[in-house]
């Protein structure tokens, strides 16, 4: 999925396919990574409160993780957000 090629008229999927794959490399759920901050990521780990459950998370970042976060570190988006995340109904589009 990694090396799938995305249609030039369709941009925005890259973002999708990044997203979703971060979730897989992290094992967080869309509620999670929709709110996850800059401020969350230490230097090789993610700190957060689930949405969810509002359980305390460590989780260790692998180096495909770190390559997509920082793909977007230069990004400025809404609230400190550290991914492009739509929302999970334009994502399942």
């Amino acid at each position: 999925m990694k090396n799938f090629d995305i249609p030039k008229e369709k941009k925005y999927l890259e973002r999708v396919r990044d997203v979703f794959m971060f979730q897989c490399f992290t094992g967080l759920r869309y509620s999670d990574v929709e709110n996850l901050k800059r401020s969350d990521i230490k230097d090789n780990s993610i700190e957060i409160i689930t949405v969810k459950t509002s359980d305390s998370l460590i989780i260790e970042l692998n180096d495909h993780s770190k390559a997509i976060l920082e793909k977007y570190k230069d990004e400025v988006y809404e609230k400190s957000k550290a991914l492009p995340v739509i929302s999970n109904q334009k994502m399942n589009e």
